[in-house]
């Protein structure tokens, strides 16, 4: 199946199980469609970027501004900037559609899993059971410049995510209680549909930017 440059195995109910993590090693899929069957758990973790086996860090400047004395040992790992910044993990991918499956892993991983896969433009997640909200960590992965001294502040390198993502449907994800406050960080994005979840507070004024 090296070559096969679009999966589809969608609308069949008695296909079960979790997502192969080996669907990673085939670099030509440009479209995976497994939606409508009764896969379970979340996307294969081995789908994340990462460098030496390490994964990215997410979070945000003030999330290295809070670290204390007991993290005086902690190491941050990130990937290489000068590789152009970009995943070598499905690196022709563009369409993904897991919809109507039986997905229950926590959205926040689920995000965090496929927002560096370089030229993914489609994700279709709606009527599963994804849980959990999303936050400005999920979407975005940085690490320190250089090494600092806890109680400093920073300097941060930050990664795109989602560097060509256009069309994201979260529907029917009754346990989905909230979105990215600032937006998904995906300046492509013209597609964004979140209907029949848990959401609630109020619309952030970046949203008005999709």
């Amino acid at each position: 199946l090296a070559s096969v440059k679009h999966f589809y195995v969608h609308s069949n109910p008695r296909i079960i199980g979790t997502i192969p993590a080996s669907l990673s090693n085939l670099d030509s899929r440009v479209s995976l469609d497994l939606s409508s069957n009764s896969l379970i758990g979340g996307l294969p973790t081995k789908w994340s970027d990462t460098l030496d086996e390490k994964e990215y860090v997410f979070g945000t400047q003030e999330y290295f501004s809070t670290l204390g004395p007991e993290d005086q040992n902690v190491t941050l790992y990130y990937r290489d900037c000068r590789r152009e910044a970009t995943s070598t993990i499905l690196p022709e991918l563009v369409s993904l559609n897991v919809a109507n499956n039986n997905l229950g892993a926590s959205l926040s991983d689920v995000v965090r899993t496929i927002s560096t896969l370089a030229n993914l433009a489609s994700v279709g997640l709606s009527g599963n059971n994804l849980q959990g909200n999303l936050t400005h960590r999920d979407v975005m992965a940085c690490t320190p410049a250089q090494p600092f001294k806890v109680g400093e502040t920073p300097s941060i390198i930050f990664v795109d995510t989602f560097p060509k993502l256009g069309r994201l449907v979260l529907d029917d994800n009754p346990g989905v209680t909230q979105l990215p406050e600032l937006g998904f960080r995906a300046e492509l994005l013209q597609f964004l549909s979140a209907r029949a979840c848990n959401i609630s507070g109020e619309i952030h004024q970046d949203y008005l930017k999709v």
